[in-house]
């Protein structure tokens, strides 16, 4: 019988004898060797690549408390999130559905920064990832941009990245972040320079890492 880690993939009759080793040493339990084998399965070396061999070898490894593993499994889990179903990514993504996206990603800008489309009443500006913020956090153009008010918000201190700022904030209903939908969501105004997507989005995702995309999942 071929077990669940081979059935997804072509059956090699004829097996590397060093890979084959690696291969005895893991299916007996070397952590080590599991996450050999599972690098052979993914670029293809002294075995033909498979990602599914890969993918199980290094959900193996990841178990035992590998830190490559673990981080590798990690990357290729939020991919895989944003590639079943709908989502959006990357900078030309808005809000086209009244829903939201299931998932969305920010994109490496300048400075090692990661930056995302803010959309808010139909409007759309790209905001500066900073969980230093406690909030979205609005420049006084931006907030123009969306149509909003802040005359009747609550004043306040918030932190910002650079420190302590006195700001208004009030409750926006409904906006989108990489086409992410969150309701209800605190808002502030106003800082100089860039839009800041802050805490107050940051706190109800869940975010992961894949390489130079930071992925936002509800």
């Amino acid at each position: 019988m071929i077990s669940a880690a081979f059935a997804d993939c072509d059956f090699e009759e004829n097996i590397n004898s060093e890979f084959a080793k690696s291969l005895k040493l893991a299916t007996a339990g070397n952590v080590i060797e599991q996450r050999n084998v599972a690098v052979s399965y993914e670029v293809g070396y002294l075995v033909g690549r498979c990602f599914e061999k890969a993918y199980f070898w290094y959900k193996k490894a990841a178990k035992a408390k590998d830190d490559i593993s673990i981080q590798w499994v990690a990357r290729n889990e939020a991919l895989l999130t944003l590639s079943a179903g709908k989502e959006c990514f990357g900078a030309g993504c808005h809000a086209n559905s009244v829903e939201g996206a299931l998932a969305g990603a920010a994109y490496f800008g300048d400075h090692g920064h990661f930056f995302a489309p803010l959309t808010i009443n139909d409007k759309t500006v790209h905001g500066l990832i900073d969980t230093g913020a406690s909030d979205i956090a609005l420049t006084e153009a931006a907030a123009k941009e969306f149509g909003i008010d802040f005359s009747g918000g609550t004043t306040g201190t918030y932190q910002a990245a650079n420190g302590l700022m006195t700001a208004r904030s009030l409750i926006v209903p409904t906006l989108f972040v990489s086409g992410v939908r969150l309701d209800d969501v605190r808002v502030s105004c106003c800082v100089t320079g860039k839009v800041l997507i802050g805490m107050s989005f940051l706190r109800r995702v869940r975010i992961s890492m894949a390489g130079n995309t930071m992925i936002f999942q509800k």
